[in-house]
């Protein structure tokens, strides 16, 4: 019987959890006042793992959802007298901006190789024009193999 009601309990935090989200989706900013309602729901979840794990995922949604800052967040846990999830709310609130800072490292490499590539393609489609026009390919074949306009050689000293 005690099984029973501890996944009732599951089952219905799991609804409450569901129907947060639905409003942080919506763009509800009412959202936070039903935060210590489910945090309390939580509470009456007793294995550990499970309760960290709902709100963890919680926190990131919220985290990604909401320009919600971690301070706000731990001023609601404050209020919900849930001061030992502060922690963890701004743990989980560092990691996600440290792994957003390496992810934006990251794309902002992938970007400058990108440029490097297509500015060292160009630069050596440049020096074939100039090439050609050297060996005395007329112009427009030179335009046409290229795909270069006649400004753009002129404007790099080709012409």
């Amino acid at each position: 019987k005690e099984v029973e009601l501890k996944k009732k309990l599951e089952s219905i935090t799991f609804q409450v959890t569901l129907g947060v989200v639905q409003k942080i989706r919506e763009g509800d900013l009412e959202f936070v006042s039903h935060l210590p309602g489910l945090f309390s729901l939580l509470l009456g979840i007793e294995e550990e793992s499970k309760r960290v794990a709902i709100l963890r995922k919680l926190l990131l949604y919220i985290y990604w959802a909401r320009d919600l800052k971690p301070t706000e967040l731990k001023r609601v846990l404050a209020i919900s007298k849930l001061e030992q999830y502060e922690e963890l709310t701004m743990t989980t609130a560092e990691r996600l901006i440290s792994e957003g800072i390496e992810k934006g490292v990251q794309q902002g490499i992938e970007r400058g190789i990108e440029k490097g590539i297509k500015q060292g393609v160009e630069k050596g489609k440049l020096e074939d024009a100039g090439e050609m026009l050297k060996k005395g390919i007329d112009l427009k074949t030179v335009l046409e193999i290229t795909g270069f306009s006649e400004k753009t050689l002129k404007e790099n000293g080709i012409l």
